[in-house]
């Protein structure tokens, strides 16, 4: 994992964000955001088609999600 990456400074990019990164990143607990995960776009970042069904998204998803939910 890359612990360099900064939310605040990336334009947006293709990095893969865990739940638990983006607790930290959105200051929220993982439990409310697999809340949101449920109810899906835009209250919750596009996920990423993965196998093993966890929840992860990209840091561009996540800031186009921020923007949707400001409107």
């Amino acid at each position: 994992m890359d612990s360099t990456h900064d939310h605040t400074t990336c334009p947006g990019c293709d990095r893969v964000l865990h739940i638990s990164e983006l607790a930290g990143w959105l200051d929220e607990s993982v439990h409310t955001l697999y809340k949101w995960a449920a109810i899906g776009y835009p209250t919750f970042p596009r996920r990423l088609a993965l196998r093993n069904r966890r929840v992860a998204v990209t840091c561009t998803s996540v800031k186009a999600s921020l923007v949707e939910v400001a409107r």
